[in-house]
């Protein structure tokens, strides 16, 4: 998708449309300007649960009137449909065939600023150390540990750890925060001369708090994500968020779930390469469908319908 939106010159924009906001392009540009000097290491988490232990319920309930369950299964299996909020509305996230779990959810958001401000290109290794999924869910309180190739921004190679649902930083982490709590979704950028806490969607701080108890933030503007790609489609702005960006976070969200099903499975991520070559998802799929529900990303992700 990538090179042939590039090649058609088509304007893209993904939405992950935090990218624009200004608490993120704060902390961009204070890493950027070296602020607390290059970055060795990195732990990022949300405390959400899009994930089920448990096993599916064994019962058929009727469908809601006016709900074309044939039509939302789109390529997925038939199966019966469950009420009680096992699907709807907001039960599917946590589901193998219809969600992507709290990683892929909220992921590409939490990641974002990580993968702009470190330069960061695809995973040369991705480590899954959580739960791994049942055969019908994600798990919950997951740990996957990205390992990234040196850039012109950090000491050296990388790790990006990720937590989930009530997993968390080790508490020697957690103490570089000098007794301030945790926030319920955020990061934590650990450099060679300090430490920078980012809250999902809230202002940063640096510590120690004495050392930069001086330090004066650098003044940046946000942008509309979406009047940027209006304006960008009309000629007068480029979007921020494009094909071309989203493609090293994409590619570690795909390799994430291929190999988080394999706990303590350390997986070597093959390189880009030039030649596109579409993948499928290994999930079952229904066969003898009309051709436009054959698209291999129908029903993958259903995040913000």
């Amino acid at each position: 998708m990538t090179e042939i939106a590039k090649e058609k010159k088509v304007v893209t924009q993904m939405d992950i449309q935090i990218h624009s906001s200004v608490y993120y392009r704060m902390a961009a540009q204070v890493i950027e300007d070296g602020a607390f000097g290059k970055i060795k290491d990195v732990h990022t988490w949300s405390n959400k649960t899009w994930g089920d232990p448990t096993a599916k319920p064994d019962r058929t309930d009727p469908v809601p009137e006016g709900f074309d369950w044939n039509l939302w299964l789109g390529v997925r299996p038939d199966r019966p449909f469950i009420g009680g909020e096992y699907y709807h509305p907001g039960n599917w996230p946590k589901r193998l065939d219809f969600g992507t779990g709290t990683l892929g959810d909220m992921g590409c958001h939490i990641l974002d600023p990580i993968f702009e401000s470190l330069k960061l290109n695809a995973p040369v290794s991705v480590r899954s150390e959580g739960p791994a999924p049942n055969a019908l869910n994600w798990a919950i309180d997951g740990k996957v540990i990205y390992s990234f190739a040196h850039t012109s921004m950090t000491e050296g190679g990388i790790n990006v750890t990720w937590y989930d649902g009530a997993a968390r930083p080790p508490q020697e982490i957690v103490a570089l925060l000098e007794s301030k709590p945790l926030p319920d979704d955020g990061s934590i950028f650990i450099g060679t001369e300090g430490v920078l806490v980012l809250p999902h969607v809230s202002r940063l701080e640096l510590f120690s708090k004495e050392k930069f108890k001086d330090y004066h933030l650098p003044r940046v503007n946000g942008a509309d994500h979406w009047e940027q790609f209006i304006e960008a489609c009309r000629g007068n702005d480029k979007t921020s968020a494009d094909f071309a960006y989203a493609g090293p976070p994409g590619r570690s969200d795909f390799v994430r779930r291929h190999r988080i099903a394999l706990p303590e499975h350390q997986a070597q991520v093959e390189q880009p390469r030039t030649e596109v070559r579409p993948r499928r998802s290994q999930r079952p799929r229904r066969q003898g469908l009309p051709r436009w529900l054959e698209n291999p990303g129908f029903g993958l992700r259903r995040s913000h319908l």
